[in-house]
C-alpha cells in the first residue's frame, strides 16, 4: 500500500550540508529535514496509526514532540533532497504497516538428518585422528 501524506502536513527545513562540494556546501542551504507528526495525520486510521507509534522503525525517529524526523542530504539541490525525503517517509510508513508473514514450521526430511549424521561423523573422524597416539 502506498501512503501519499499531503503537504500541508509536512513540514521542511533546509540547512547547510556537511561534506564535499566546495563553495555549493558553504553558501547553499540544501539539506532537508522533514518532520512529520503521525497523530495529526488525516490520511492514517486509527489502527494504522497504532500500528505506526508500536513500530520500532518508526519509534527511533519519533522526537519528545511526536514528530518524525528524516534528513536528506545526499544531493546538491534541495528540491531533489525534499523529494527524497518524502519518498522516505512513504517507504518508511508502508514499511512500519507490513504485517510480517507468519513462519510455517516444518519438519526436517530424512534426507537432510542423514546427511547431518554422516557429516557429523565424518568430523569426529577427523577430530579424533588429531589426537596424541594417532598411527595408521
Amino acid at each position: 500500500m502506498n501512503y501519499r501524506i499531503p503537504l500541508d502536513e509536512l513540514k521542511f527545513s533546509a540547512s547547510r550540508s556537511s561534506g564535499a562540494g566546495g563553495q555549493n556546501v558553504n553558501k547553499v542551504n540544501t539539506k532537508v529535514t522533514l518532520a512529520w507528526s503521525p497523530t495529526s495525520s488525516s490520511v492514517l486510521s486509527p489502527h494504522e496509526l497504532q500500528l505506526i507509534l508500536a513500530s520500532p522503525l518508526i519509534q527511533q525517529r519519533l522526537t519528545s514532540k511526536g514528530e518524525v524526523l528524516i534528513t536528506v542530504q545526499e544531493t546538491r539541490s534541495q528540491d531533489e533532497n525534499k523529494e527524497l525525503s518524502r519518498f522516505r517517509l512513504e517507504s518508511l510508513i508502508s514499511r512500519a504497516l507490513a504485517v510480517p508473514k507468519k513462519r510455517v514450521r516444518t519438519k526436517p526430511s530424512r534426507g537432510s538428518i542423514e546427511r547431518r549424521i554422516t557429516q557429523k561423523k565424518r568430523r569426529s573422524v577427523i577430530k579424533g585422528q588429531r589426537g596424541k597416539g594417532f598411527s595408521e
